[in-house]
């Protein structure tokens, strides 16, 4: 009787069985990674950057925590160095969101304002890791240099287009780049069946935003167009991701 068996497999059902094992082999299932809040390798999916240096920073940061502490140098959105009079603004804008914390807390009946640190930091999080930050692109390496160092694990590029050619690994992408650039990167990352992210606005015209839809649909892909101050979800299956640097 197995002799039989053997004599009748050929050499294509020879592959798949070995291939079928394999894969069964190399993805980790989720019970063996040691801790419960710890997600397997192959639950995270690898996603690209686009436009990194302004919005597209606080993007990724609501995806994963930086990997190293970089702060983001004190300039303009347009990469100008602020003046002492913009940095002395912002440091007043602070004091007065933290003062309005303190307010509000002292009238909800909560003394000392939010909850502190010792050293006045804020309270401790879990880490935050939704996804892999597999790969980074910005045409202005100087102006994103600090995102690059925040990420050093990740490919770095200046070209989408080269990125998009030798990435083919990229699960997902978020675009943060120039607004009429939108809409052409979402285009091209649909058609390789890349979920996307894409920075208000999503287009320029009309019709772009119908060839997009179209294209979501064609391709079968997740796709969403980010909102000021939307919270960060990332997983397989579902995307909504934004955030403020």
């Amino acid at each position: 009787m197995k002799a039989k068996c053997y004599k009748n497999l050929t050499r294509r059902k020879f592959l798949g069985t070995i291939g079928a094992v394999t894969a069964g082999i190399t993805i980790v299932p989720r019970h063996v990674v040691a801790g419960s809040a710890q997600k397997a390798p192959s639950d995270l999916i690898n996603v690209a950057g686009i436009g990194i240096g302004a919005q597209g920073a606080g993007n990724l940061s609501n995806i994963c925590d930086p990997e190293v502490q970089v702060n983001r140098p004190q300039r303009t959105r347009t990469g100008q160095p602020l003046s002492k009079g913009q940095i002395a603004a912002q440091e007043a804008e602070r004091a007065a969101r933290m003062a309005q914390m303190q307010q509000r807390a002292a009238a909800s009946g909560q003394q000392g304002g939010p909850p502190q640190m010792a050293g006045g930091g804020q309270p401790q999080r879990s880490p935050r890791k939704l996804a892999n930050i597999y790969a980074l692109c910005d045409v202005d390496s100087d102006y994103a240099g600090y995102v690059f160092a925040r990420y050093p694990k990740a490919k770095v590029y200046t070209d989408w287009r080269e990125m998009l050619e030798k990435e083919p690994s990229v699960d997902a992408v978020m675009i943060a780049t120039t607004d009429h650039n939108h809409a052409p990167i979402a285009a091209a990352f649909m058609r390789q069946k890349k979920h996307v992210y894409v920075e208000k606005p999503m287009a320029k015209t009309i019709y772009e935003c119908r060839r997009l839809a179209e294209l979501a649909k064609e391709y079968n892909v997740v796709s969403q167009m980010g909102n000021r101050d939307m919270p960060a979800k990332l997983h397989a299956g579902s995307w909504n991701g934004c955030g403020q640097v």
